[in-house]
């Protein structure tokens, strides 16, 4: 686990810039329509946050939260592309 920490620090720190350039591309160059953008935030949001309660000082993370990231994630999915 102590070896991941770095890794996810940087993905964290990834997903958030990455999210913030989604953000000020969005109005001028990226034409979507509200619900994909909807489902995009979804995914942003609900990536980052998995993560950083995986960043925790838990030694194991329960498995009530995996199942309800992996059905956030699959709304996220299923609006984007619906």
């Amino acid at each position: 686990m102590e070896k991941l920490k770095p890794f996810i620090n940087k993905l964290i720190s990834g997903l958030c810039v990455s999210w913030a350039v989604f953000q000020l591309l969005l109005p001028s160059f990226i034409l979507l329509d509200s619900i994909t953008i909807r489902a995009f935030h979804l995914g942003f949001a609900i990536s980052i946050a998995f993560l950083l309660i995986f960043q925790s000082d838990q030694k194991k993370m329960p498995k009530y939260q995996v199942l309800l990231h992996a059905i956030l994630f699959c709304v996220a999915v299923i609006s984007t592309f619906y």
